[in-house]
């Protein structure tokens, strides 16, 4: 990003300025001239590259110039685990949080969020890198102490790959009571690899924790919508019981499957769409079957890649 450019234009400082968004470009933030006092949403994206990344103390300080923000986003790296200062920084208008963070991301979130204070608080994303030395009970803990501040917080949206299993489902159980809608993201597959060569976290046992199946206070009691995106190991069974259990409160269901249907479960979800006011939409993928060409092993043969069909994306309604 050519910021001496912009400067020459007048644009980062321009009387009517609200809104700043950057993807990518390696910078301090606090370098940029802009109108601080003044904007109302801010985003400092990259490409996951630890070199466009802003640290904690500087997103703390951005933040404590800017008391008219309502959205952030920010890609964060806390390489050096620095002291952070004990000033609560307060941003009475800002709703919605999202967070893409490297390296620890539980660790790092509940660092920033600590130091905040956000009355109006009531989305917040949290998504980063994979990394399995950073996973800890504690960590989940910790980020779930910060975020039960926040009574009016209705929206979670978080990346499965940063927990385990039982961090995942800790997790889910500590949420707080006023949330509405939960979405999860599962980690994209390999480009070229039908299957995910890592560890599913969200499976039929962590949905048990979601349908009240166990014993125990019941997480997000009034929970109305649930999104998960590439699902791989949540069968359908399990995502019928869930339904079934979470009934009249639940509004939305959409669960977008990372593999092929294994269990018919339409009709009952059609029955229940009867008697409620619920809206249920599932995608499954159909994956080829292996093809064979009287063409393999001929030097003057078609290529490889014209002997098999593409994968087949299905949507049902409900």
């Amino acid at each position: 990003m050519n910021i001496p450019f912009l400067v020459q234009l007048g644009i980062l400082y321009a009387p009517n300025l609200t809104s700043f968004s950057v993807v990518g470009g390696k910078m301090n933030a606090l370098h940029l001239p802009l109108r601080w006092h003044q904007l109302t949403n801010l985003s400092f994206d990259g490409t996951f590259n630890v070199r466009t990344a802003q640290a904690p103390e500087t997103i703390l300080i951005v933040l404590s110039r800017c008391p008219q923000l309502r959205t952030v986003h920010f890609l964060i790296h806390d390489s050096v685990q620095s002291q952070l200062s004990d000033t609560v920084v307060q941003c009475s208008f800002l709703h919605t949080v999202k967070l893409y963070c490297l390296d620890n991301p539980l660790h790092t979130a509940d660092r920033l969020l600590s130091r905040l204070w956000l009355p109006d608080l009531r989305n917040f994303k949290l998504g980063g890198f994979y990394c399995r030395h950073a996973h800890t009970i504690e960590s989940a803990e910790f980020l779930l102490s910060s975020l039960a501040n926040y009574t009016r917080l209705e929206s979670i949206s978080i990346d499965s790959v940063l927990f385990s299993k039982v961090e995942l489902a800790h997790f889910l159980l500590g949420l707080p009571s006023p949330v509405l809608r939960l979405e999860i993201a599962e980690p994209l597959p390999v480009p070229g690899r039908p299957t995910f060569p890592g560890h599913d976290t969200l499976d039929d046992g962590v949905m048990e924790v979601l349908d009240a199946s166990f014993e125990g206070p019941t997480p997000c009691p009034a929970l109305e919508e649930l999104v998960i995106t590439t699902c791989r190991a949540v069968s359908d069974k399990a995502l019928l019981r869930f339904v079934k259990a979470r009934l009249p409160t639940l509004r939305y269901v959409h669960v977008a499957f990372e593999r092929e249907r294994q269990f018919e479960i339409l009709p009952e979800l059609e029955q229940l769409i009867e008697v409620g006011d619920l809206k249920i939409s599932l995608t499954y993928v159909t994956f080829p079957a292996p093809s064979f060409s009287p063409w393999e092993g001929l030097a003057d043969g078609p290529p490889p890649s014209l002997w098999t069909d593409s994968i087949d994306s299905r949507s049902y309604l409900a």
